[in-house]
């Protein structure tokens, strides 16, 4: 399958910071980094998953198994607290074939991004925007494994109506996160970010309807059923 999950950056102020998933065709050009694909640690202890501390990842079996979780062998990963459950690590490696360095990409009960030094440094853990893309990826991983997570992913790869359905409420998590913490939020780009959501079947969304619902968000307008 000639596509890839990455991740998009949300911009708040001078932060920026990614949760969601999108996937884009293999044959569409350009170096443009585009969104990210979806979908812990073992048990949480007194809050020590929020450290920087970083361990070897061992593959697992559990409800949040999938066949498109990669091999984690030798992978660095960082715990989560119980809090973020079903969501349990994040491994320091590519979900997909060319997800980009900076992406974080959620299947099942793991997030998976290539530069776990990088993305920590980016999301430093404690932070406003650490918390809010968590939570973001927490609540993908949750209706994954609700629905089977191959199922969910298959869907997702294939339909565009269940992907913005599927994102809207990751990022109405994410941006009342935010803004609950004190962040201003640019709408402009989320809508540039959402722009940049595809999956097999084609766009996501435009730029003007992400922005569109982004306003409606932050204004109590929209929420989730």
């Amino acid at each position: 399958m000639k596509t890839w999950i990455g991740c998009l950056s949300l911009a708040a102020l001078a932060a920026s910071s990614a949760g969601c998933i999108e996937i884009r065709r293999a044959d569409e050009g350009g170096g443009q980094e585009h969104a990210r694909a979806e979908p812990a640690a073992r048990g949480d202890s007194g809050g020590g998953g929020d450290s920087q501390q970083q361990a070897q990842a061992d593959p697992k079996q559990s409800s949040g198994r999938s066949r498109y979780q990669p091999d984690e062998r030798g992978a660095k990963v960082h715990p989560l607290p119980a809090r973020y459950r079903p969501l349990t690590r994040i491994v320091g490696k590519a979900a997909f074939p060319f997800q980009s360095r900076t992406s974080i990409s959620t299947i099942g009960d793991a997030c998976y991004t290539p530069d776990l030094d990088g993305w920590l440094k980016k999301h430093p853990p404690g932070t406003p925007i650490f918390e809010a893309t968590i939570l973001h990826e927490q609540v993908h991983a949750k209706r994954q494994i609700a629905a089977g997570v191959d199922d969910w992913v298959d869907r997702y790869l294939h339909d565009r109506a269940f992907m913005w359905a599927e994102e809207q409420r990751g990022w109405y998590v994410q941006l009342t996160q935010l803004k609950r913490r004190g962040l201003r939020l640019d709408t402009a780009a989320v809508g540039r970010n959402l722009a940049k959501y595809s999956n097999l079947g084609g766009k996501m969304v435009d730029a003007a309807t992400g922005q569109a619902w982004a306003d409606d968000v932050l204004r109590g307008r929209w929420q989730p059923e």
